[in-house]
C-alpha cells in the first residue's frame, strides 16, 4: 500500500470524485487533494507522496509550472507525477514527457485507470 496519494485538481466535484475513488479501493493509507498548484507544492514541501495526479488546466500556476516545480525538489525521484486532462492539444504530450511526467491519462479517473497506471510496477503510456 502508499503512503501518500496527491491529487490536484481546481474543480471541487473531480477533486472529491477523485480522492473518493482512491480511498474506496484503499491503495494509499492517505489521500491529500488541493485545488491549487501553490498549495500543493507547498504540502510537497513538508512531505513527499508516492503518486501525484495533477490536472494540467488550473488557474494561476498551470500543471506545467507545477512540474517544473516538483523537479527542483530533492525528493522528486521518489514521487510518481500523473498528469490527468480531459484532452490533450497538440504537442502537450511532448512536452509532458520532455518535463519527466511518469504517465498521463484522460480523464474521468476509474477504478481500471487506477489499477492500470497507479499500481502496475511498470508504468505505461496511455
Amino acid at each position: 500500500m502508499l503512503n501518500c496519494i496527491l491529487v490536484i485538481d481546481d474543480d471541487a466535484i473531480t477533486r472529491q470524485l477523485y480522492s473518493m475513488i482512491l480511498e474506496e479501493m484503499e491503495v494509499s493509507d492517505r489521500v491529500e487533494a488541493f485545488p491549487y498548484g501553490v498549495q500543493a507544492i507547498e504540502f510537497i514541501n513538508t512531505f513527499t507522496p508516492e503518486i501525484i495526479l495533477m490536472d494540467l488546466n488550473m488557474p494561476g500556476i498551470d500543471g506545467f509550472e507545477v512540474i517544473e516545480e516538483l523537479n527542483k525538489n530533492k525528493n522528486r525521484r521518489e514521487m510518481k507525477v500523473i498528469v490527468m486532462s480531459a484532452h490533450f492539444a497538440k504537442g502537450q504530450q511532448t512536452k509532458i514527457k520532455e518535463l519527466g511526467v511518469d504517465n498521463y491519462i484522460t480523464k474521468p479517473l476509474s477504478e481500471e485507470k487506477v489499477n492500470e497506471v497507479l499500481l502496475k510496477p511498470q508504468m505505461k503510456k496511455n
